[in-house]
């Protein structure tokens, strides 16, 4: 084997061994969300009038261990967001995405959110639980192939979905989704 080879194999094994670090060192619970620093991205804007694609129908695991599917929610104006207990700048944005959903609940808006930890449950429900956001509609993708599916190259992730399934669009990054000019974009989106 070659010396660019060999390099490459390292990093590559360096990456897979950081990465299960992370996720099995990380219970959730080792910087509460209220004391996280707040470094949001810029405000999310999503086009209303650009073509539209269906989202795939990839399988998604509840709490209770039941498979699901985005398509469940057809009628609704969806925000899924891709996330996890261990990514500070997923924690960070958590506190608004539970206000823009109670904002916006009674008007045909569904918050999803997807969390990505390998240790499924046995992380995110304690995390969820000790934070006090228990009123999100949490699912479980440890396996990641939702996040593949739906062409996540990061977390947080964050697709906004129409009533009949197709993407509008998304946001990689931190975002305070319960701003004012969020909160009136997605508005507009549900009078359509």
């Amino acid at each position: 084997m070659g010396r660019t080879a060999l390099t490459i194999l390292a990093f590559a094994i360096a990456v897979m061994v950081l990465n299960s670090l992370l996720d099995s060192s990380s219970d959730g619970d080792s910087i509460p969300v209220s004391q996280q620093p707040v470094a949001y991205n810029n405000r999310p804007t999503f086009d209303i009038d650009s073509p539209r694609i269906p989202v795939p129908q990839t399988g998604i695991v509840d709490l209770s261990g039941n498979t699901r599917y985005l398509g469940e929610f057809q009628g609704r104006v969806l925000l899924v967001n891709l996330w996890a207990t261990w990514c500070a700048p997923c924690r960070a944005e958590l506190p608004s995405l539970m206000r823009l959903q109670e904002t916006l609940s009674d008007d045909g808006f569904q918050l999803v959110m997807i969390a990505t930890d390998r240790r499924g449950g046995a992380v995110v429900r304690p995390f969820l639980e000790a934070n006090g956001f228990n009123s999100f509609l949490t699912y479980l993708d440890p396996d990641g192939e939702a996040y593949t599916s739906l062409g996540a190259q990061a977390i947080p992730t964050t697709i906004l979905i129409d009533r009949r399934g197709r993407e509008i669009g998304r946001h990689r990054g931190a975002v305070r989704w319960d701003n004012p000019t969020t909160v009136a974009n997605i508005r507009q989106i549900l009078r359509r």
